[in-house]
């Protein structure tokens, strides 16, 4: 029996542990642009606070 479908499951299991610290970046990546924390929370649908905590992480 081929492996790709747990060979699927772990490569995903791998990227959504990453994905916190990639939203971290990408958020303090936006701020360096110059958007705005409302603006980048909007975009999120989450609050500014929520914003800031994941940009902090």
């Amino acid at each position: 029996m081929p492996d790709d479908a747990l060979d699927t499951l772990a490569a995903f299991r791998r990227r959504m542990l990453a994905m916190p610290a990639r939203l971290g970046e990408l958020i303090r990546s936006a701020r360096a642009e110059g958007y705005t924390w409302q603006s980048i929370a909007e975009a999120l649908e989450m609050t500014v606070q929520g914003a800031r905590k994941v940009a902090q992480q």
